[in-house]
């Protein structure tokens, strides 16, 4: 309940500096009523009528400097927190407590229970009404808070178990493509398995990064951009480099962002394209050399850049925005993912040598 309240304030929303501070503390306090909660019956009435008791006491100290009249004000603060700390009913117990004393000690005849003005009466009864109707809203309110929290909790259960059985649907699919690859009747056929075969890697790659996501301030899902290109990059290279004795270094360095997952799977597939591309081909034979992946941004916009130190592309191979490319299958993908972002795509050669791939898009969704 705590850390679903603490999460719609704008100062611990996602992303704000004292975000993950206010969630350490409205998790401490949740699970600290959450014991209060399975205390047993007789401790939590005993701790709701100490409660009673002590702020009556206090109203009574602060008698010389307390307004004339105002008996019942002091009393709605254990109501509340009887009922949020235990339940409803210790919320109406501490409301007929909270109304005993104030009969006992500041309704005439005072230093007695019984009640004779009419006026009196009716605001005895009066508190009676309200303090019971606060508890009871105190625990509905929590109720409330706790089914929704519950609901949220399975529909986090429910996306990482789609994505887990995605990846593993998609793992089968490679490995199915793998076989046909084997036994293709011609080198083309082969080879456009395994290109088909790589899409799928990629899109399983993805989704084992998407398992990181969090809920954001609108409900969507949201990744942080440093954990999610850090994670492909290693699953890149794990599944890539690690199979080979080339050494080729992959260097990731993203900033902290968040970003909903709908377009960090467009982010991750191209990121997961243009690597394996330059794997493929910027180092040939035994070359080594280093394949630097960067996140970062710039005012309004999202900024990739996969830059390696390898033997560079032809003038033809280049790839500007606004400016018509090979129609290779490669290029189309990669301006259609560009595209899909409301983004630019770029490749171009390095003057100190290699080739930089770039690719920018907006921060926010463009509808």
């Amino acid at each position: 309940m705590i850390p679903t309240l603490v999460s719609r304030l704008p100062m611990f929303a996602t992303g704000r500096r004292l975000h993950e501070r206010g969630m350490i503390t409205a998790n401490i306090l949740q699970a600290a009523i959450a014991r209060t909660r399975s205390l047993p019956l007789a401790a939590r009435y005993t701790a709701t009528l100490a409660m009673v008791a002590a702020f009556g006491g206090l109203r009574l100290l602060a008698e010389p400097v307390w307004p004339a009249g105002y008996p019942f004000l002091v009393s709605f603060v254990p109501i509340v927190l009887a009922s949020a700390l235990f339940d409803g009913r210790s919320g109406l117990l501490a409301t007929a407590a909270s109304a005993a004393f104030a009969a006992y000690f500041y309704l005439p005849p005072v230093d007695d229970m019984r009640v004779s003005a009419p006026h009196h009466i009716a605001a005895l009864l009066t508190f009676l009404l309200v303090g019971g109707f606060t508890a009871t809203v105190v625990e509905t309110l929590r109720e409330t808070l706790d089914r929704l929290h519950a609901s949220e909790r399975m529909k986090g259960l429910l996306l990482r178990e789609f994505r887990h059985r995605t990846r593993n649907d998609l793992n089968s699919i490679v490995a199915m493509l793998r076989l046909r690859a084997r036994a293709a009747s011609s080198p083309e056929a082969s080879a456009a398995l395994i290109e088909a075969c790589g899409h799928a890697m990629a899109l399983a790659r993805v989704h084992s990064q998407l398992d990181r996501a969090r809920e954001g301030e609108d409900g969507t899902a949201i990744v942080d951009t440093a954990e999610f290109v850090a994670g492909m990059v290693r699953d890149i290279d794990r599944t890539t480099v690690g199979d080979g004795p080339r050494p080729v270094a992959l260097v990731a360095e993203a900033e902290s962002h968040p970003l909903d997952t709908e377009r960090g799977v467009v982010l991750g597939l191209v990121i997961d394209a243009t690597v394996t591309k330059a794997l493929r081909h910027a180092f040939p034979g035994e070359a080594g050399g280093t394949i630097t992946v960067r996140f970062r941004r710039d005012d309004t916009r999202f900024e990739l850049s996969v830059a390696d130190d390898g033997v560079g592309l032809p003038p033809e191979a280049e790839i500007r925005p606004g400016v018509p490319a090979s129609k290779r299958l490669g290029t189309r993908l990669a301006r259609a993912l560009a595209a899909q972002l409301r983004g630019d795509f770029s490749r171009t050669r390095r003057p100190e040598g290699g080739t930089l791939v770039a690719l920018t898009f907006p921060c926010r969704p463009v509808p």
